[in-house]
């Protein structure tokens, strides 16, 4: 099979493990590692068969689901997070027909695990705490300002104070993910009992609202099947806010947003899936981690690459899983599966209502879409 060896010579020098495997149809059989059996040196467990690998993710019908697409020769890159590492899955076709699926496993990000330690995490939340502050001092300053310009019908220079509040925006979102880590990575978190399913439902409700002059448009399909666990709702929130934001700032315009939340079994399942450019292939990979990010919108703002981080940490902190499928102009998917772990004895999440979400404009709602909406001066 010359094929393969060329696939690896191209592996042979990745300073990560490469799997190729057989397709399913062919039993899915291990075909070549760049690693030695067993563990490598990161302590990776790599697995025999694409039915080993089947067998440790949380979500083995998506696995399925995406290896069907994978090997009928559709262009899609699926992430999967199994313990200790994730492995992204590529298919190599010749003629329109698969002939094995590439598996790039990769450890946990050494950056991320570094940004791990609690004392660093509490520095970053009392810098952003600080920061916040100072933000909203700014923000008071623009109603008087705005009244000032309006008596005096400087309209042309209001806009510089339209530039001024979407800059406070960026930077007030950026706070908050910033916060949301370092409470999920040190543990700092307030937990309640929460139906996952109310709460998510209410949420899309807000934001479909919000986005309305965006041009997109966000539907939902939440089975109201009761979901009740126990967990910092307001990191919950805050991870299908930055999963929306994600789809929103890399859609292309009237694009269509579907968000899904239903149980299965003693899990709940989130998914968020546009129809957008889909994530570049030299990203996929490291999607989640820490400082990715890729600008299609040609607005001139710096995003730091912070919202599918604070995803990751919050499935993390859960012991959840996540899985992204994207295809290149075709859109992207993102899962996250959740333990459903209830306890009646912890205090009910009161939760915001619609209203609250979208007329307070330091809700996480409305600072968390700021990537995507133009918000008016008041």
């Amino acid at each position: 099979m010359e094929w393969l060896k060329t696939l690896q010579n191209l592996y042979r020098s990745k300073s990560h493990p490469i799997c190729i495997y057989a397709p399913s149809a062919q039993g899915g059989r291990l075909l070549w590692r760049s690693s030695p059996p067993g563990k490598d040196g990161d302590g990776i467990v790599l697995p025999d068969s694409l039915e080993e690998m089947r067998r440790q993710v949380s979500a083995p019908q998506a696995f399925e689901d995406a290896l069907k697409r994978l090997e009928n020769g559709n262009p899609v890159d699926v992430l999967f997070a199994l313990p200790g590492f994730s492995v992204g899955l590529t298919p190599y076709c010749e003629n329109g027909s698969c002939l094995a699926v590439i598996a790039d496993i990769r450890p946990e990000s050494d950056v991320y695990d570094h940004l791990a330690q609690t004392q660093l995490m509490r520095m970053m939340h009392t810098v952003a705490t600080g920061f916040r502050q100072q933000i909203f001092r700014a923000f008071n300053c623009l109603p008087p300002l705005l009244r000032a310009m309006e008596d005096q019908e400087m309209y042309e220079e209001m806009d510089y104070l339209k530039v001024l509040s979407s800059s406070c925006y960026q930077m007030l979102r950026n706070i908050y993910n910033i916060s949301d880590t370092a409470r999920l990575q040190t543990g700092e978190l307030k937990e309640t009992r929460v139906d996952l399913s109310v709460l998510l439902g209410d949420l899309c409700a807000s934001a479909r609202m919000l986005i309305k002059n965006t041009g997109a448009v966000l539907t939902d399909k939440i089975e109201l099947q009761p979901a009740f666990t126990c967990l910092d709702a307001e990191r919950f929130v805050a991870a299908v806010i930055n999963l929306i934001d994600n789809a929103l700032l890399y859609c292309t315009d009237k694009s269509h947003i579907l968000v899904r939340g239903y149980r299965s079994g003693e899990e709940y399942v989130v998914s968020v899936s546009d129809k957008g450019v889909g994530i570049p292939p030299q990203l996929r990979g490291k999607a989640m981690d820490l400082f990715t990010t890729c600008d299609t919108r040609g607005d001139g703002v710096q995003r730091l690459g912070l919202g599918l981080c604070v995803v990751r940490a919050f499935i993390r902190a859960y012991g959840g899983s996540y899985l992204i499928s994207s295809e290149e102009d075709g859109g992207t998917t993102i899962l996250m599966r959740l333990p459903l772990r209830d306890d009646p004895e912890i205090p009910l999440y009161i939760e915001q209502k619609n209203v609250e979400y979208i007329t307070d404009k330091f809700s996480k709602l409305y600072v968390g879409l700021a990537n995507v909406c133009e918000y008016p001066l008041y």
